[in-house]
C-alpha cells in the first residue's frame, strides 16, 4: 500500500506544497493525531515538533485532531508512569 501510494504523491515546486492525487480523488477528510516521546525536560521542545508534524500534515491535507508531548521519557518505566495520561488522550480519539 505504501509503494502504490508515493506514486500518486506529487510535488509543486513552485508553491512548495505537497498535495496526494488519491485524497482529492477519495475526497480527503484524512486525520492524524501528532504525538512526541522526548528524553528531555523541556515541554517548549516538544511543543515545537508538534508544531512542526503538524505542518507537515497541513501539507498533505491531514488534519492534525490532537497532539500529545511528554518529555524525560527515557524507557517503558518512566512511560508508565504517564499512563493516565496517555489513556485520558486516547480517549479523545
Amino acid at each position: 500500500m505504501f509503494r502504490g501510494s508515493l506514486k500518486s504523491l506529487s510535488t509543486d515546486v513552485r508553491h512548495g506544497v505537497i498535495h496526494t492525487n488519491l485524497m482529492r480523488l477519495s475526497g480527503g477528510g484524512k486525520k492524524g493525531y501528532a504525538v512526541v516521546l522526548r528524553t528531555g525536560p523541556n515541554m517548549k521542545e516538544c511543543e515545537r515538533i508538534i508544531k512542526t508534524l503538524e505542518h507537515f500534515y497541513g501539507h498533505l491535507e491531514i488534519e492534525c485532531c490532537g497532539s500529545l508531548g511528554l518529555c524525560s521519557v527515557e524507557c517503558k518505566e518512566d512511560a508508565k508512569k504517564r499512563k493516565e495520561e496517555i489513556i485520558e488522550f486516547c480517549s479523545r480519539i
